[in-house]
């Protein structure tokens, strides 16, 4: 008899990117209706069910200070639960 083996779980390569999507994405993953620029850099993405996604363009050097960087978490704190 041939033994059925388990699925084996490798770490080869990254982890699939919808693990890092925020619950909002996920829900309306396909479904936008469409999108409109409120000035330049703010734009908000509306679903069919009606929720908003508002996406705001940021710029920054490619070396930061460790207190830029917390600034940055504390504005993602604040308005992005995190």
């Amino acid at each position: 008899m041939a033994e059925v083996k388990a699925k084996r779980k490798t770490d080869i390569g990254p982890p699939h990117y919808e693990k890092f999507l925020p619950p909002i994405i996920k829900e309306n993953y396909g479904k936008w209706k469409y999108h409109e620029i409120l000035k330049p850099g703010v734009m908000v993405t509306v679903s069919e069910s009606g929720a908003k996604l508002f996406t705001v363009r940021a710029a920054s050097p490619r070396l930061l200070s460790i207190d830029k960087i917390r600034a940055y978490a504390d504005l993602a704190d604040k308005y992005c639960d995190g």
